[in-house]
């Protein structure tokens, strides 16, 4: 609506700062890999075929995915999983999940306009005289 956005990086982020978060972007190597509900970003990975050991938190195993030296793959899912950040994106944005992103992104234009709320929210402070 303002035509910026907030983010907050945070490297190796404990459970309890993670479930903080409403939503979460996984980026790698500069690609988006997904973006969506926190709560959703380990599932998507786990059903492409990634395994999370029970003993790694989400923000670990997120983390992970991205590491060719750290990520383990399901059983019967070799060979089927992305593996390069070019083959994540192309998997994102073929996803159920990127389709309904675009969706709710789209809904939310649809609704809200930018113009009204950049109004509302103009707030003028007195230039210096001096």
């Amino acid at each position: 609506m303002l035509g910026c956005s907030a983010f907050v990086a945070i490297y190796q982020a404990g459970q309890n700062i993670y479930e903080l978060f409403d939503k979460v972007n996984v980026l790698y190597k500069g690609r988006q890999i997904f973006w969506g509900p926190a709560e959703q970003g380990v599932s998507y990975f786990e059903k492409m075929g990634y395994l999370k050991p029970s003993r790694m938190t989400a923000p670990e195993f997120l983390t992970a995915v991205t590491s060719p030296s750290s990520r383990q793959v399901q059983p019967g899912f070799e060979g089927k999983v992305p593996e390069s950040s070019e083959e994540f994106a192309e998997y994102w944005v073929n996803s159920p999940e990127y389709a309904n992103l675009m969706t709710e992104m789209d809904e939310f234009d649809a609704n809200h306009n930018g113009d009204e709320t950049r109004q509302r929210l103009d707030f003028r402070f007195p230039k210096n005289q001096g």
